[in-house]
C-alpha cells in the first residue's frame, strides 16, 4: 500500500474480515491493539477514509444458534480523498442479513436533497446497473431506492413538456420501474407502484405515459387478484382521453399549434430520425400514441375483470365510435404528416379494439354498428402507406366480415373496389398487403353477390381477371380470384331480366370466360419450362431469384387445379334466352380445350391425374352440343398432337362418349376428324400417333355399338370411306398392320350391334375386302397379322344371308383358324355352330365339300379331356353333324413310314471286348431338328441350343472335319493353306494322301439317306443362325462352313483338267480326305462312296424357299459369304496373288443415275458353280408358293454382279422368263415383292445388254429372245397390270441400253402378235381380256413412232372402245351387281378411254376422214366428266385437255356437249354432286367458252338455301344432310368462271355468310365449321387483288372482318394473304388514316392509298358502305390492329420488311388516345382490351428481327405501369430471357447506355424507370455479371455515370426520386458492390453515402435494400470510422 498512490477517485468496499477499533467487536476475545496495525498501517497509508454508514452497525455475526454470540463490522467502505470530493454524499446503508451469517453493505447518496442534474447522473448510473433487481440482492434494492424513485416522481420534479434534464430525470426513473422484474419480491410495493404509475400517465408527457401504460399493464396482469379496485382510474384515464380525442385532432391539425411545435421538427428529423423537435413535448391527454397503446391494456381488463364491462361498455363506447368517426385533415401538410399517421394508427387500433367486441358485447355495438363500418371504410381511404396500420385495419375488416356486422359493409362496397383504398398507394403495402386485401373483398363480394348491379359486377370482374393475371401475386390469390368470379356467373345470370341487362350479363359472363382462357394461356406457355426445370434444374428461377425481383414469371404447378374448376362454370347450362354460344364466345371459349389439355400435363404420372382428367371432362360434358361441336371442330388437330404427348387425355374423349347429352355430337366431330386427316398415318402402325387413331376408333365404335340407333346416321358416310381406304392401303402399304386392326374394331363394333342401313351398304364391299383378305393370308404377310386376319375372314359384317355366296370361300379361313391360337379356335367353333345351327344341311354340305375332311380333321384334333377348353365344343359341333361326320372322310388317313429303310448316319460303339454296336442317328438328328426349328410348344431355349450343337456334330462327322466342331480355328487355317495349295497343288496332294481311307461301296439307298440327313443338316443350321434364341453375333459357323464348300467347289475345278466341261462338274465328290484327281478318274465308283457337294447348294436354295422368311434371309447371308468367296478365290487365283475380297471387277455403269452401278467380274474370273446355282435359283422362282418364288428372287438378285456377264447372258431368257412368271404369281397386295422382283429384272437387263457389247452372237441371241418373250406377254391378254407395266419398263430400257426405240424393236413381232389382237373383235372376250387388249394397243399406238397402222380393224377397234367408254354406268351397276365384274367394267371403261385420248393426239387420226369419230370422242370425253368413278374422270379430263390444246373446238360441237348439263343445271332438284363435279372440271378446262352469267344462275340456286321450305319441296335425289355439300360445290364453281366473274364478288361473299348463318341445327357443319368457306377461299384467292380490297373498306363490319380473318388463318387463304401482306399502304389508309401523312388541302379516304385497281373494283362493287362514323372508325382502328397482328403471326418476316407499318403502329403506341383507353380498360370491350397486347406482339416480331431498335424496346416497358387485365408473361419472359440472357454483350451495352441518357434526360417518368430496371437493366447486368460478361456490358466511364448521375447525384435531383426508384437504385448499387468491388475502390465514398443515407431513411422497405447494400458495402470494403462511431 505504500507504493500505491493513485491520484484518481476510487473506492475499495467488502468484507475485509478485520476491524479498525475494538468497539467494532462484540462478545468473544477482544482484540488487541497490535492485532488491529496491520489494518489501520494499509488504510493510512492508502489515504483512505472509512465512509459513514447508516443502518445496523455491525456486518457479521456468528451462528445465532451457538451457545456465545459474536457480531463485528467486518464489511465497509474506504475512499480516497478525491473520492469523498466527487462524492461528498456518500453512504454506506448495511442491510439485514439474508440466511446468513454476513450482512450485506449498499453503497448510496443522500440525493434528495441534491440537483437534478447529479440525481440525473445518479440514476441514470443506477439504470445502467440494473442487473441487480436479477439477483439476491433484489429486496434490499426495492427497499433502498423504490421510496426515493417515488418521492422524485410524486413530489421533487413535475412533469415537463419540454425535453430538459427534468423530463430526462422521470424518464429515466419511469424506465427503470418499467424494467423491473415482476417476481413475488415486488409484491408489497405493487400498490405504491400502480399509483406512482397512475399518476405518472394522468399528468406526464407521452413519452413517460408510453411507459407507464406498459408498467400498468404488466402489474394488471401479473397481480391482478389484489389490484382489481386499481383499474377503474385507469378506464376512467383512457376514458378522458377518448373525450379529448376530437380536441387533440383540432390541436395538431386545426388550431396550428401542433404545427407550431413542429415546425422546426422536419430539420431536427432528419438527423434524429425522431418526430420530436424543439424539444415540445404532448401531454400524455394529448397523445395519439397513448389512444394508441390503451385499447389493448382495456381489452385484457376486460378479459380479467368481466364486471368492469357491464359498467364501463356503455361509457367508453360511444367515446371510441366518435373517436374513428373524426375524419382528420383532408391535406397534410409534410410536417404535420408524422402526427397523421400517429392519428390513423390510434383509429386503426380503436378499430381491432371494438371488432375484438363484436362476438362478445354485440349488443352493445349493435346501435353503432353503420358509423363502425363507414369509419372502417373512411381509414381505409385515408389510411397513410403504412404496412402494419394497414394490415391491422385490414385484420380488423376480417373479423367484421365474421359477424353480422358486415351487413353495415355491403352499401360501401363500391369504395371497396377501388385499388387505392385496399392495399394504398406505396410500394411495401402493394407487394405486401394485396393477398389479404383481395381475399377480403371476394369475402365482402361473395356475400353481396345477389345485391350487387351490373356495372359494379363489371368493376368486380375487371379487378379480379386482373389480379388473376398479376405474375406477382401468390397462388392463393389466383384461387381466390378465380373462386369469386365462379360465384359471381349465377348473380350475373340472373340480373338477365330483359333484352338489355341480357346483353350486358352476356358480356360480363365472356369476360369471366376470357379470364379464364388468359390463364390457361399462361399455363400453356410456362407448363413445358416448367416441367424441364423439374427434370434438368431452375437456372432461370435462380436468376430471378438472385435478383429478388417481384416478376413471377412461371406460376405455381398447382396453379391449373382451381382454374380447372374455374372454367366449369363458364359453360355451366344456361336458360333459354342464354342457351348456346354465340360464333365469338365459341371461339374464346375453345381456347379453354386448346390451352386446358396443356395444363394437364402437370398432372401426369401423379395420383390425381385420373380425378383432374374426369373434372375437365365433365366441364366440356355440360355444354350444349352445337357449342361442343364447334369448340372440337376447331382444336381437333391440336388436341390430338397432345394426346400423343400424353396419351391419359384420351379419357377426356372416352368420357365425353359415355356422356349421353353429348355423344352423338361429340362423335360426329371425331369420326368427321378422324376419317378426313387420319387415316394416312396408319401406314406407319409403330408410330404413337397410328396407336392413338386406333385408340380413338376402339373408344368411338366401342360407344356407337351401344347406341347403334342413335348413331348408324353418323357412320353411315364414313364406314364405307373407311373400308375402301383400309383395302386400297393393304394393296399398296408395305405392313398395312394399322388399317387391318381399323377393320377389325369396325368389324367387332358392326357384328355386335344392330346396324341395318350400315350393313346394307357394306354388301357391294364384302367381296373384294374378302378377296384381298384372303389374298393376305396366301400372301406375304407378317406373321403377327396371319391371326388378325383370319378372324377378319369370319367376322365379316354382313347378315348371313348376305354371306351365303361368300360361303364357299370361307371355309379355308375357316379351317385355319381351327388349327390356330386359342383365340381363333373359339372364334372358329362359334362361327361354325353358327353355320350349322342356321343353315340347312343341304346347302351348307356342298359349301363344305372341298375342306370337310380338313374340318373333321380340325375338329377331332380338339377332341381333348379337361382341362382342355374346347373339347366339349368340338364334341358338340361333331354330334350336331348328325353322325355323317364319318362320310366326310373320302381321303384315307396320313400314316407315318419310312420311305427309305437305310439310316443317313450311324454311330459304331464298341464295347470291351471289342464288340462293335452300329447305332443309327436319324431319329435323334429328326428330333432335334424338330427342337431348334419348332419352338412353337415353348421348349427350353437350353435344350435348343444343345439340339443345335448335336446338329453340328453330326455334320462336322459328315464333312470328316477335324478339330472344334465349331470351325473357329479350322476354317481361317484351312483357308490359307487351301489358297497357298492353288498355287502348289502338289502340297495337296502330299497333305492327303496320308489320310485317304477307303470308305467302302454303299448302296444307292444307303447313299440316298446319308445326303438326305447331310441336306436336312445344313438346312437346320443355315436356319438356326437366325432364330433369336439361338443366334450369337460371335458364332460364325455357318460362315464357316459356307466358305468351307466354296473351297471345295474351288480347289475341284482348278485340280481338274481345264477341258472339263460344265456337265461333268456336276459329277464332283466330296471328301475332306480323298484325292480329287482320283475322284474325277473314278467317277462311277465313287459316286458310291461319297456325298455330293452339290447338295449344299439344294440346301441353300430350299432354305430360300422356306415360308419362314426370316429363314430364307439366313440363306440368303449364307448364299452371300458363298458366292463372295468363291469369287474372292477365283480373282486371286487370276491375278497370282491374294487380293482384298473388295476389289471390284469390270463397272457395269447404268444409264440411271439413281441406280448404284453394278460391277461384275471380267469373263476371266469365271466361277462355274454359278452355272450350276442359277438353274436352282430359276427352279424355285416357278416354285408352288410365293415364298418359294420370292426366295428365288432374291437368290437371283444376290449373284447379279458376281456372275460374269457372259453367264448371266447365257442365262438371260430363262432369268427374265422366271421373274415375269414371279410378278404374275405374287398376290396383288405384295407391292414390297414385287419392287424387289422388279429391281432384279431391271439390273438382270441392264447388266447383260449394253449397246457396245452387243454384236457378239450370243449376245444378240440372248436380247432377241428377251425382246421376244417381253412382246409376248405384252400382247398377251390375259396380262396383269403389274406384268404388263414391268414389260412395257423392260422394253424401254432395252431400247435404251441398245440406242433404239421401242418400235424398231416390236416392229418385226407385228403381224405375229400384235395383228391378231385387232382381228377379234372386243366383245368376244371376257372383261379382263378386252382390258389387257385395249392396254397393249394404247402402248403400242403411244410409241413414237407408232407401231399400229391406222387400218381398219383399228378403227372399228376405236369405235368399239368408244361404245364401251359410252355405256351407262348405273345400267352397269343394276346389270352386273358383283362388285369384282362391275370393278373390272370401271377397269375396261377406263382404259378403253385411255386408249382413245392417245388416238386423239395420233397424226394420222386427225384427217377428216374421221372427224366424224373424233367428234363422237369428244363428245364422250364431256359425258365422262360427269361419271362417279374417279379413274374415268381423271382420264376423260385429261383427254379433253388434249384436245383443247391441239384444236379449236367446233362451237356446234361444244354446245352438243354441253347442253345435257346445261340442262340439268336449269332447275335446282336436277343438281347433283357428279353433275356440279363435272361442271367444274368443264370451267376448269373451258372456263373461256362459258358466258359469265352463269354466275347469276349459280346464285339463284344458292338462295334457295335460304328458304328450306322450298329447298325441301325441290330436293328429290339428295341423301339426308347432303344439302351444305350441294350448295358448297356451287359455290366452289364461281373461281372456275371467266374473269369477269369478279363481279360477283359482293354478292357471293354476303350470300355465303347468310348461308352459313341458315345451316341447319343438328347436323356437323355450323357458321363455325362451315363447308362453305374453302370454296369461298378458292373464289377469293383467284380474285385476291379486289378481295383485299372489298375486305379492307368492309374493315369496320364485324361480320365480313371476321370470315376474312378466317380465310387469312387458313391454310387455304394463303394465296389472299400474301396479296394482302403486299398491300401494307391499304392496311393503314383503311385502319389507320389519322397515323398517315394527308396532302394539304384534301381529305384522303380510308380506301385512296390503294391503287387503280381498288378504285375500279370499288366502282363495280354494288353496295359500298355509307360513311365512316366515328364509333366505325374505331371498329375499322381495332380490327385493323387485329389483321396486322394475324399477318405477323402467320408471315413472322412480314413486318420487318415493311418498315412503314412499323413505324406507324409505334406512333399508335404513343398515341394519348391509347394511353387513355388503357387507364379506362375496364370500360372497353374484350376485342378493345387487346389493343396493346397486339401491339406488343407486332414490337417483339420485329425485335427478333431487328434488336437495333432500342427505343421500342423501353417503350414497350411502359405497360406494366397499368393495371390491365391482360397477362403480359410473355412479355416479362421476353425481357429476362430473350434480352436479359440472349442479347450479345455488344447489344447489352447499348441498352444500358440508352437507359443512362434517357435516366439523365429525365425523358421516363420515375415509375417507367422503375420498371425498365426491374425488367431489363438489373437482369440484364446481373447475367452479364454471372457469365463473365462484367466488362464487355459496362466499362469505367459507365460505372462513373451510374455512380455521379445516379447515386450521388446533387440533392436536388435526388430529393425528387421516390420510393421504388430509390429501391431499384439500391439494387443496382448492390449488384455494382456484390460484382465489381474491385473495380468500385474510387467510389467508396459514393456508395456508402448513397447506402447509409437510405438506412437512416423512415421508409422501412428502402430501409431493407439499404441494409442488403450496406452490408455488400461492409464485406467488400473496412468500414469508414464516420460509420462505426455513429449511433
Amino acid at each position: 500500500m505504500e507504493e500505491v498512490r493513485i491520484k484518481e477517485p476510487w473506492l475499495v468496499i467488502g468484507n475485509f474480515n478485520d476491524i479498525l477499533r475494538s468497539e467494532e467487536k462484540e462478545e468473544g476475545n477482544l482484540k488487541e491493539h497490535y492485532q488491529m496495525q496491520h489494518f489501520q498501517h494499509m488504510v493510512s497509508h492508502g489515504r483512505l477514509i472509512n465512509l459513514k454508514s447508516q443502518g445496523l452497525t455491525f456486518t457479521w455475526c456468528n451462528c445465532p444458534h451457538s451457545n456465545e454470540f459474536i457480531q463485528g463490522r467486518l464489511y465497509r467502505a474506504l475512499g480516497n480523498p478525491e473520492w469523498c470530493s466527487v462524492f461528498p454524499d456518500s453512504i454506506i446503508f448495511n442491510l439485514d442479513d439474508i440466511g446468513s451469517d454476513h450482512r450485506p453493505i449498499l453503497l448510496g447518496s443522500k440525493i434528495l436533497n441534491k440537483s437534478i442534474q447529479l440525481r440525473l447522473k445518479l440514476a441514470t448510473d443506477v439504470r445502467d446497473s440494473l442487473e441487480i433487481a436479477h439477483t439476491a440482492e433484489y429486496l434490499n434494492f426495492l427497499k433502498c431506492f423504490f421510496h426515493a424513485f417515488s418521492m422524485i416522481l410524486t413530489q421533487i420534479t413535475t412533469p415537463q413538456l419540454s425535453d430538459n434534464h427534468e423530463h430526462k430525470l422521470r424518464n429515466v426513473i419511469v424506465e427503470i420501474l418499467n424494467r423491473l422484474p415482476h417476481s413475488e419480491v415486488v409484491r408489497p410495493f405493487v400498490q405504491d407502484l400502480l399509483k406512482v404509475a397512475l399518476q405518472v400517465l394522468t399528468m406526464d408527457n407521452e413519452e413517460n405515459g408510453l411507459i407507464c401504460i406498459r408498467i400498468i399493464f404488466d402489474l394488471l396482469r401479473n397481480f391482478r387478484p389484489t389490484l382489481e379496485t386499481e383499474v377503474q382510474p385507469f378506464l376512467d384515464f383512457v376514458c378522458k382521453v377518448y373525450q379529448n380525442f376530437r380536441t387533440t385532432v383540432s390541436y395538431f391539425f386545426e388550431d396550428g399549434a401542433g404545427g407550431e411545435d413542429n415546425k422546426p421538427m422536419d430539420a431536427l428529423g432528419q438527423v434524429n430520425n425522431e418526430y420530436i423537435g424543439a424539444g415540445q413535448l404532448n401531454p400524455s391527454t394529448r397523445s395519439f400514441k397513448i389512444v394508441t397503446e390503451s385499447p389493448l391494456v382495456v381489452m385484457f381488463l376486460f378479459q380479467l375483470y368481466g364486471r368492469l364491462v357491464q359498467t364501463n361498455i356503455p361509457h367508453l363506447l360511444p367515446l371510441m365510435v366518435a373517436a374513428i368517426s373524426v375524419p382528420g385533415p383532408e391535406r397534410v401538410p409534410p410536417h404535420l404528416r408524422n402526427h397523421f399517421i400517429e392519428l390513423k394508427g390510434a383509429q386503426v387500433k380503436t378499430v381491432s379494439f371494438l371488432t375484438y367486441l363484436l362476438k362478445s358485447f354485440a349488443d352493445y355495438i349493435r346501435p353503432h354498428e353503420e358509423s363502425i363500418c363507414k369509419s372502417i371504410v373512411n381509414l381505409l381511404v385515408t389510411c397513410p402507406d403504412s404496412v402494419s396500420i394497414r394490415k391491422e385495419l385490414l385484420i380488423a375488416l376480417k373479423h367484421v366480415l365474421g359477424t353480422d356486422f358486415k351487413r353495415g359493409l355491403f352499401p360501401l362496397i363500391d369504395t371497396l373496389l377501388e385499388e387505392r383504398v385496399l392495399v394504398g398507394t406505396g410500394r411495401a403495402c402493394f407487394e405486401t398487403l394485396r393477398p389479404l386485401a383481395y381475399s377480403l373483398l371476394a369475402e365482402i363480394v361473395h356475400h353481396v353477390r345477389g345485391d350487387l348491379s351490373l356495372s359494379q359486377l363489371s368493376r368486380i370482374i375487371y379487378l379480379f381477371s386482373s389480379n388473376m393475371h398479376d405474375a406477382s401475386l401468390s397462388l392463393s390469390i389466383h384461387t381466390t380470384c378465380a373462386r369469386l368470379m365462379l360465384n359471381l356467373v349465377e348473380p350475373i345470370f340472373e340480373k338477365g331480366v330483359d333484352q338489355p341487362a341480357m346483353d350486358e350479363a352476356r358480356i360480363l359472363l365472356g369476360r369471366i370466360l376470357d379470364a379464364f382462357v388468359g390463364k390457361f394461356g399462361t399455363f400453356k406457355r410456362t407448363i413445358p419450362q416448367l416441367l424441364e426445370e423439374g427434370e434438368e434444374g431452375r437456372d432461370r428461377s435462380t436468376l430471378r431469384s438472385k435478383l429478388e425481383l417481384p416478376v413471377q414469371v412461371s406460376p405455381s404447378t398447382l396453379g391449373a387445379h382451381p382454374q380447372v374448376q374455374a372454367s366449369s362454370s363458364s359453360n355451366l347450362p344456361l336458360p333459354q334466352v342464354f342457351k348456346g354460344m354465340r360464333e365469338d364466345e365459341v371461339w374464346k371459349a375453345s381456347g379453354v380445350l386448346k390451352s386446358g389439355v396443356h395444363c394437364l400435363a402437370l398432372f401426369k404420372e401423379k395420383d390425381e391425374e385420373r380425378e383432374m382428367l374426369h373434372l375437365f371432362s365433365q366441364i366440356l360434358a355440360i355444354m350444349e352440343p352445337r357449342d361442343l361441336m364447334d369448340m372440337f371442330s376447331m382444336c381437333m388437330p391440336e388436341l390430338f398432337e397432345c394426346m400423343i404427348r400424353n396419351t391419359q387425355l384420351v379419357h377426356i374423349f372416352s368420357t365425353l362418349l359415355q356422356t349421353p347429352k353429348v355423344f352423338r355430337p361429340f362423335a360426329d366431330v371425331l369420326v368427321n376428324f378422324l376419317v378426313s386427316s387420319k387415316l394416312d398415318v396408319l401406314k406407319h402402325p409403330d408410330t404413337p400417333a397410328a396407336k392413338l387413331v386406333l385408340h380413338l376408333f376402339r373408344f368411338l365404335f366401342g360407344a356407337v355399338a351401344k347406341a347403334p340407333s342413335d348413331c348408324e346416321r353418323i357412320l353411315q358416310p364414313h364406314v364405307p370411306v373407311i373400308m375402301d381406304v383400309c383395302m386400297k392401303n393393304a394393296a399398296e402399304v408395305d405392313r398395312p398392320l394399322g388399317y387391318m386392326q381399323l377393320l377389325r374394331t369396325i368389324f367387332r363394333a358392326l357384328t355386335g350391334a344392330k346396324f341395318e342401313l350400315l350393313l346394307r351398304d357394306l354388301i357391294p364391299t364384302l367381296q373384294p375386302c374378302l378377296n384381298m383378305l384372303l389374298a393376305m393370308v396366301e400372301g406375304p404377310t407378317a406373321e403377327d397379322m396371319r391371326d388378325l386376319l383370319l378372324e377378319l375372314c369370319l367376322t365379316l359384317p354382313a347378315r348371313l344371308s348376305s354371306l351365303l355366296p361368300l360361303l364357299p370361300r370361307l371355309m379355308k379361313p375357316l379351317v385355319l383358324s381351327l388349327r390356330g391360337s386359342d383365340d381363333l379356335v373359339n372364334l372358329g367353333l362359334r362361327t361354325l355352330e353358327y353355320w350349322i345351327d342356321s343353315l340347312n344341311p343341304d346347302f351348307l354340305e356342298p359349301s363344305m365339300a372341298y375342306v370337310m375332311s380338313e374340318v373333321i380333321l380340325s375338329l377331332w384334333s380338339h377332341l381333348r379331356p379337361a382341362p382342355y377348353p374346347w373339347g366339349g365344343k368340338a364334341v358338340q359341333l361333331l354330334g350336331k353333324l348328325g353322325g355323317r361326320n364319318r362320310r366326310f372322310l373320302k381321303e384315307p388317313l396320313p400314316l407315318e413310314c419310312k420311305e427309305n429303310p437305310e439310316h443317313g448316319l450311324r454311330l459304331i460303339l464298341t464295347f470291351e471286348p471289342s464288340t462293335p454296336f452300329l447305332v443309327p442317328l436319324d431319329r435323334c438328328i429328326h428330333l432335334a431338328v424338330a427342337a431348334v426349328m419348332q419352338n412353337a410348344g415353348g421348349m427350353d431355349a437350353f435344350y435348343r441350343k444343345q439340339a443345335l450343337k448335336f446338329i453340328r456334330v453330326c455334320l462336322s462327322s459328315q464333312l470328316n472335319l477335324q478339330g472344334n466342331i465349331t470351325g473357329e480355328e479350322f476354317t481361317p487355317g484351312q483357308l490359307s493353306t487351301l489358297l497357298v495349295s492353288t498355287v502348289d497343288p502338289s502340297w495337296r496332294r502330299s497333305e492327303t494322301s496320308d489320310t485317304t481311307a477307303d470308305l467302302g461301296v454303299k448302296t444307292k439307298t444307303q447313299l440316298m439317306a446319308e445326303k438326305s440327313v447331310f441336306k436336312i443338316l445344313l438346312m437346320t443350321i443355315i436356319a438356326a443362325s437366325v432364330e433369336p434364341d439361338l443366334h450369337d453375333p460371335k458364332d460364325d459357323f455357318v460362315i464357316n462352313v459356307c466358305r468351307h464348300f466354296a473351297m471345295i467347289f474351288h480347289i475341284d475345278y482348278y485340280s481338274s483338267n481345264s477341258s472339263v466341261t460344265t456337265g461333268q462338274l456336276g459329277g464332283l465328290m466330296h471328301s475332306s480326305t480323298s484325292n480329287v484327281s482320283s475322284r474325277l478318274k473314278n467317277t462311277t465308283c465313287s459316286n458310291l462312296k461319297e456325298l455330293d457337294p452339290l447338295i449344299f447348294l439344294d440346301a441353300l436354295v430350299d432354305v430360300l424357299a422356306d415360308e419362314n422368311r426370316l429363314h430364307a434371309k439366313a440363306a440368303l447371308n449364307a448364299l452371300t459369304v458363298f458366292s463372295e468367296t468363291l469369287l474372292f478365290l477365283a480373282r486371286s487365283k487370276h491375278t497370282g496373288v491374294l487380293t482384298s475380297r473388295g476389289v471390284p471387277g469390270t463397272p457395269m455403269m447404268v444409264s440411271s443415275p439413281s441406280i448404284n452401278p453394278v460391277y461384275s467380274p471380267p469373263p476371266s474370273v469365271r466361277v462355274p458353280v454359278f452355272e450350276q446355282l442359277l438353274p436352282r435359283l430359276l427352279h424355285c422362282c416357278y416354285g408352288s408358293t410365293w415364298q418359294a418364288q420370292i426366295g428365288g428372287v432374291m437368290g437371283l438378285g444376290a449373284l447379279v454382279g458376281k456372275v460374269t456377264v457372259e453367264t448371266l447372258c447365257l442365262f438371260q431368257v430363262r432369268i427374265v422368263r422366271g421373274l415375269v412368271y414371279v410378278l404374275k404369281r405374287l398376290p396383288p397386295h405384295a407391292n414390297k415383292e414385287q419392287e424387289e422382283t422388279s429391281q432384279v429384272l431391271t439390273l438382270v437387263l441392264r447388266v447383260v445388254n449394253n449397246v457396245d457389247e452387243a454384236n457378239s452372237e450370243p449376245r444378240k441371241q440372248s436380247f432377241q429372245g428377251v425382246v421376244d418373250f417381253l412382246a409376248s406377254e405384252l400382247f398377251n391378254a390375259n396380262a396383269s397390270i403389274v406384268v404388263r407395266k414391268n414389260v412395257q419398263s423392260c422394253l424401254s430400257l432395252l431400247a435404251s441400253r441398245t440406242g433404239s426405240e421401242v418400235s424398231e424393236l416390236l416392229e418385226p413381232l407385228y403381224q405375229p402378235l400384235l395383228q391378231p389382237l385387232m382381228v377379234r373383235p372386243l366383245r368376244s372376250k371376257n372383261v379382263d381380256q378386252q382390258v389387257g387388249t385395249v392396254t397393249a394397243l394404247n402402248f403400242c399406238l403411244a410409241l413414237r413412232p407408232p407401231l399400229l397402222k391406222l387400218t381398219q380393224e383399228l378403227v372399228n377397234l376405236l369405235q368399239e372402245a368408244l361404245q364401251i367408254a359410252e355405256a351407262d354406268e348405273t345400267v352397269w351397276v343394276v346389270k352386273f351387281m358383283n362388285p369384282k365384274v362391275a370393278t373390272s367394267l370401271n377397269k375396261l371403261r377406263t382404259a378403253c378411254i385411255e386408249l382413245l385420248c392417245t388416238a386423239m393426239a395420233w397424226a394420222d387420226f386427225k384427217t377428216p376422214n374421221h372427224s366424224e369419230l373424233r367428234a363422237k370422242i369428244i363428245s364422250m370425253f364431256f359425258k365422262s366428266l360427269t361419271c362417279r368413278t374417279p379413274e374415268i374422270v381423271a382420264v376423260a379430263k385429261e383427254g379433253l385437255r388434249q384436245v383443247i390444246q391441239q384444236q379449236r373446238m367446233p362451237k356446234d360441237l361444244l354446245q352438243s356437249s354441253l347442253r345435257p348439263i346445261l340442262v340439268n343445271l336449269a332447275h335446282t332438284k336436277n343438281l347433283s354432286m357428279p353433275l356440279l363435279q363435272g361442271l367444274a372440271r368443264l370451267l376448269e378446262l373451258l372456263s373461256n367458252w362459258f358466258n359469265v352469267t352463269l354466275g347469276g344462275k349459280l346464285l339463284e340456286h344458292l338462295k334457295k338455301w335460304l328458304e328450306p321450305e322450298k329447298l325441301a319441296q325441290c330436293q328429290k335425289a339428295w341423301k339426308a344432310g347432303e344439302e351444305p355439300k350441294i350448295a358448297a360445290a356451287i359455290i366452289e364453281l364461281f373461281h372456275l368462271l371467266p374473269p369477269a366473274a369478279g363481279r360477283f364478288l359482293d354478292e357471293l361473299v354476303t350470300l355465303t355468310m347468310d348461308l352459313e348463318g341458315a345451316l341447319p341445327q343438328g347436323q356437323f357443319y355450323s357458321e363455325i365449321n362451315s363447308p362453305y368457306r374453302l370454296p369461298l377461299t378458292k373464289f377469293l384467292n383467284r380474285y385476291a387483288t379486289d378481295a383485299v380490297d372489298y375486305f379492307l373498306v368492309r374493315l369496320n363490319q364485324l361480320r365480313y372482318f371476321r370470315r376474312f380473318m378466317y380465310i387469312l388463318r387458313s391454310d387455304a387463304g394463303q394465296p389472299l394473304r400474301e396479296e394482302l401482306a403486299r398491300s401494307p399502304q391499304k392496311i393503314l389508309a383503311s385502319a389507320f388514316p389519322r397515323f398517315l401523312p394527308k396532302p394539304e388541302g384534301s381529305i384522303i379516304p380510308a380506301a385512296s392509298m390503294s391503287d387503280e385497281s381498288l378504285v375500279t373494283s370499288l366502282s363495280e362493287s354494288s353496295t359500298i358502305p355509307p360513311s365512316a362514323t366515328p364509333g366505325a372508325n374505331m371498329d375499322a382502328y381495332f380490327q385493323g390492329l387485329a389483321l396486322i397482328s394475324t399477318l405477323v403471326k402467320l408471315m413472322p418476316d412480314w413486318l420487318q420488311t415493311n418498315r412503314v407499318v412499323f413505324d406507324t403502329l409505334v406512333l399508335v403506341w404513343k398515341s394519348p388516345a391509347r394511353i387513355s383507353r388503357l387507364r379506362s380498360e375496364q370500360e372497353l370491350s374484350l376485342v378493345q382490351v387487346k389493343e396493346s397486347k397486339w401491339l406488343v406482339k407486332c414490337f417483339l416480331n420485329y425485335l427478333r428481327h431487328e434488336k437495333t431498335e432500342v427505343n421500342v424496346l423501353f417503350e414497350m416497358l411502359s405497360i406494366f405501369l397499368f393495371h390491365t387485365r391482360i397477362d403480359y408473361t410473355f412479355l416479362k419472359e421476353f425481357y429476362i430471357i430473350e434480352v436479359a440472357e440472349g442479347y450479345p454483350p455488344n447489344m447489352k451495352k447499348t441498352l444500358l447506355l440508352h437507359f443512362l441518357n434517357l435516366f439523365q434526360s429525365k425523358q421516363l417518368g420515375h415509375d417507367h424507370l422503375v420498371v425498365v430496371m426491374q425488367m431489363l437493366i438489373l437482369p440484364m447486368l446481373a447475367h452479364a455479371f454471372q457469365n463473365d460478361q462484367s466488362w464487355e456490358v459496362v466499362d469505367p466511364a459507365i460505372v462513373k455515370t451510374i455512380v455521379d448521375k445516379l447515386l450521388d447525384p446533387p440533392e436536388e435531383v435526388t430529393a425528387e426520386y421516390d420510393e421504388p426508384l430509390r429501391i431499384e437504385l439500391l439494387q443496382l448499387a448492390t449488384l455494382l458492390l456484390k460484382y465489381l468491388q474491385n473495380d468500385l475502390v474510387q467510389h467508396r465514398k459514393e456508395l456508402i453515402k448513397f447506402g447509409w443515407n437510405h438506412l437512416k431513411r423512415e421508409d422501412s422497405a428502402s430501409k431493407q435494400w439499404a441494409f442488403v447494400n450496406v452490408c455488400h458495402f461492409l464485406e467488400a470494403y473496412q468500414a469508414p470510422e464516420k460509420i462505426i462511431l455513429q449511433d
